[in-house]
């Protein structure tokens, strides 16, 4: 069966977000957001642009070298939870896991900035910081 674009968008826009594969036989869903419930959060009833976003160049809110020739950082990722805007339907703030970057167990979404001088050697020294909730094993 030849499946044209057209027909694509069609059944993408029918079944929702979600991945497809294309097989001799058209194209099947392998992966995908499920349509919500009643009761879910319906993103076109959300306020929009309710939280400032951090400046990314505030100067608490890059990473900080002491050495101006060579710069290391050692920077985490680890989970956390924010507030994204999100509200409930009493209109009530939902708090929202994230996975973030940071230092010394504070993670924030999104990272914090890496700014460099031109020719300036920067090393990065990542550290995985996410865990299973239940096991505690890192990701």
């Amino acid at each position: 069966m030849k499946t044209t674009r057209r027909d694509f968008i069609k059944m993408g826009a029918a079944a929702g977000a979600g991945l497809y594969i294309s097989t001799k036989a058209g194209w099947v869903r392998v992966a995908g957001a499920a349509p919500a419930a009643v009761g879910l959060s319906d993103p076109a009833l959300q306020p929009k642009f309710v939280n400032p976003v951090p400046d990314a160049m505030a100067p608490e809110f890059k990473f900080q070298s002491k050495n101006k020739k060579k710069v290391l950082y050692d920077i985490e990722v680890g989970a956390a939870v924010t507030y994204t805007g999100l509200e409930d339907a009493a209109g009530n703030k939902l708090p929202t896991p994230i996975f973030g970057y940071g230092e010394k167990g504070v993670y924030t979404w999104p990272g914090k900035t890496i700014e460099a001088y031109q020719g300036q050697r920067v090393d990065v020294i990542w550290k995985n910081k996410l865990t299973d909730p239940v096991t505690g094993v890192p990701l």
